[in-house]
This record gives structure tokens, sequence and C-alpha cells, in this order.
């Protein structure tokens, strides 16, 4: 079965029911097609400011799959009873199999048969449906749609799901919380342990708003008991730093991998953030007016829910151009880069990828500088611009961060051609530094 193809004219609402009419969500592969189909077309409406719908399709028996306006794809239940539509949601496509959904879908068919109406159902099984903390936990992540879920999820299953996540809801203690706090705060990560702690606050309170548990055993718990105060990082490389960073890649290259070494790269030269890039799909750039078009969905601000999140276009310089060409003479992706592991759920490079090529080389004794994080690139970007005299609200734009106070409320300029200029004085620092050695 043919997609729709990027070179459609046009792949709106209408186009998309025409293009899938009589078509059947019968397997896995027509399935991750239709939401891809219909991802496509919620980018077009987008893009030509027409209101994005929420996108249904039949998979049979009254199970539907639903791409909502947010893009996340879900397992619904649509049926009539008392000669009134209903609809009662399973879950989230990305957690709920095909086979297990129709198995569901099957459950709620027998409901109707009995003349139950299975939204009603669903509601009065709730309250028994969790007993362990995991149960309301894996409940609790079904619901989310962040960015950050799959960390989160991640983050729970080292930290909490063997730990305290088979025992009864009802009676963990804050004993057992503090217990727990301890323990991760033993590792000397109070990062995590503070984002843990956050964590079961929530997990707790949905389970209060569901009824399940009568109070939070996480409730009288702060960062004090958790990791602390968290300071912010300092770290940035100076243009020495740099070059010996490059010259210690280039001498292990083979261990650190040419495609992280691209990546290191753009980072360097664009300021984005690790996953803006290692999440970036080739559509996304504009090699000919030598632009990189970063959507409002896929910008990470402390609110992902934020409204006021707009488009971002990113200048790009000719050297940043010339190592995405390099990139895609290689790939075979929609992805600039493609997740390397296939049991990954995600289809780009994961969160821990950069970070761990470059603890590599520390390991090796081949980084003769103070350690640093992926993410101290980008205030090594934002210094480099600073000590090229660059003006600071054009630091700041160029590093995507609002401009603050009442100026910002009232400057809502994109500043792109003064960004474009400030980018190409910093690829004239750094170009003769990252060009690859043959």
């Amino acid at each position: 079965m043919s997609e729709i193809t990027s070179t459609d004219h046009k792949f709106d609402k209408k186009s998309l029911m025409a293009h899938w009419k009589g078509k059947k969500l019968t397997n896995k592969s027509t399935i991750e097609r239709y939401i891809k189909d219909a991802k496509k077309a919620q980018s077009f409406c987008r893009d030509n400011n027409v209101n994005v719908s929420a996108y249904l399709k039949s998979a049979g028996d009254h199970l539907y799959v639903k791409v909502s306006e947010q893009g996340t794809a879900f397992w619904v239940f649509k049926y009539t009873f008392n000669k009134k539509r209903g609809e009662s949601e399973i879950g989230r496509v990305d957690f709920i199999t095909f086979a297990e959904a129709r198995e569901k879908a099957f459950e709620k068919n027998k409901q109707l048969a009995a003349g139950l109406d299975p939204k009603i159902e669903k509601k009065k099984s709730k309250s028994g449906q969790f007993f362990t903390l995991n149960d309301l936990a894996d409940h609790f992540f079904s619901k989310k749609t962040t960015k950050t879920l799959y960390k989160d999820i991640g983050r729970y299953n080292k930290h909490i799901r063997n730990a305290l996540g088979e025992y009864p809801l009802t009676q963990i203690s804050p004993t057992d919380i503090e217990t727990q706090l301890e323990t991760i705060k033993a590792k000397n990560i109070p990062t995590a342990t503070n984002k843990v702690l956050s964590q079961l606050k929530q997990i707790f309170k949905l389970g209060i708003k569901l009824g399940v548990i009568p109070y939070s055993p996480a409730a009288e718990f702060d960062s004090h008991d958790a990791g602390g105060t968290e300071r912010a990082r300092k770290r940035t490389l100076n243009l020495d730093e740099v070059k010996l960073l490059y010259r210690a890649i280039d001498e292990n290259i083979y261990q650190f991998q040419i495609i992280n070494r691209h990546a290191i790269s753009l980072l360097l030269m664009l300021g984005v953030r690790k996953m803006e890039l290692l999440a970036a799909k080739w559509e996304e750039f504009d090699f000919e007016n030598k632009v990189w078009m970063l959507s409002a969905d896929r910008i990470k601000t402390e609110d992902d829910n934020d409204k006021e999140k707009k488009d971002f276009h990113i200048p790009l310089p000719q050297t940043s151009i010339d190592i995405l060409l390099k990139l895609k003479a290689m790939s075979y992706s929609d992805y600039v880069f493609p997740a390397r592991n296939r049991r990954t759920k995600e289809p780009h490079a994961s969160e821990s990828t950069l970070n761990a090529a470059i603890k590599k080389l520390f390991s090796l004794n081949q980084l003769s500088i103070p350690h640093f994080t992926v993410h101290d690139l980008r205030r090594t970007f934002s210094s480099l611009l600073a000590s090229l005299k660059t003006p600071p609200h054009i630091k700041e734009r160029s590093l995507n961060h609002a401009i603050k106070g009442s100026e910002g409320v009232y400057d809502q300029y994109d500043y792109f051609s003064e960004r474009q200029s400030a980018l190409l004085d910093l690829e004239y620092v750094l170009r003769d530094t990252i060009a690859l050695r043959q």
C-alpha cells in the first residue's frame, strides 16, 4: 500500500480520507502507515494555518485508531448504546499491541451484548484496578504525552519498579519513600533523586484523584530530603579545549564514530538542544535557502504545553550544510540521526548516545581536559558568541531563549539576519578546528 508522499501538492484531511477510503487496518504495518499519513496531513494543515483535526480509522469490530490533534495515536472503542454514541479509550498504540487492543475490544463487545455501557463499566472497575504502585504508575505513564515520556519511564524502571513497585498502594509508608530516596542519594546522583521524588508525587496525586489512596506517602518530602538544591552547571570549553577535543576524536574516530563527530560539530555551530538535533528529520531542512525549520512541537521549554511556543528558523552556515550533506549521503532513514539499536522504541538516536561517546573518550584516557557533557556544548556555543561581541539579545535569540521582561513582550522580531551574521562569525572561528582530517 502506498503512502501519501511529500511530493503530493496537498494532503489535508480530505485527501487523507480519500487516500485511505476502502482500505483496512489489518496489521501493524498498515496501522503504522496510517498514523504516519495522518501526521503528515496534520503537519500540512498546521503549515497552512488550517485547523488541525484528530483522525479516526476503523480497525474492525468497533476498534479504531485515533490520532489526536497533538499527533499521539490511541486505540479507542466506538459504539452506540441506548441510541447514543460513545467512545472508550483503550490506551496508546505505543504501549498496547494490535492483538491486545482487539482482545480488549472483544471484551467491550461482550459488555454491549450483555446490555452494559463499556464506558461506565470501565469507570466502575477503575477503583479496583490499581493494587500495586506499578499498576498506578503504568496508568500514569499511559496518560502522559510529553516528549520526555520514555526517559521518565526509564527513570521509574531503574529506581522504583523493582524496589517499591510491587508494594500494595495502601501499604506504602513515608518510611518506604525515605528509604528509597536515601538509596538513590547514596549513588551521588542528586538530579535523579529529585526527579524520582517529583515523579512519585505526581503518581500518588493521580491515585488520590482516582480515589485509590487516601493520601500521598511522598507529600511531606521536598528537595532537601532528596538530592538537595541542584546547582546550575557552569562548564564551558574554550577554543583550546575544543581543539583538544577534536584531536582526541580524530585519533579515536573508530571508537567515537564519524556520525557522532558530525553531531558534536552541528551542536557547536548551531547551539541547538541535543534532542532537537538527534530527533531531527530531513524534511525540516531547506538546503536551498540555508534554513533549518524547527517546528514548535519539537522545541523544549520548561512547559511542554506552552501554547506561546513558535516555530524557530535556524540559519545554516555553509560548513553545517556540508556536514548535513555528508550525513544525507549515508542516510537510510527519515531521521538525520537514526536509531542504531533496533530494540529502542524511538526511531532516532537516543538521548544517551553522545554522552556515552564522550564518556568513552575519557575512559580511554584520550582527553586531557576537565570532564564535560553534551549540554555544556550549548553553553560553549553561547560563550563563543559572547567572545565574538555578539549583542546579548542576538545571543539569546540564537539559543531560542525568549527575551526577558517587558522588552520580550513587545519585541517579537525574529532577528534572523542578525543571527545568521553571528553564526557566520562563529563558523569562521570553528571551521578549521572541526574540519575533518583526511
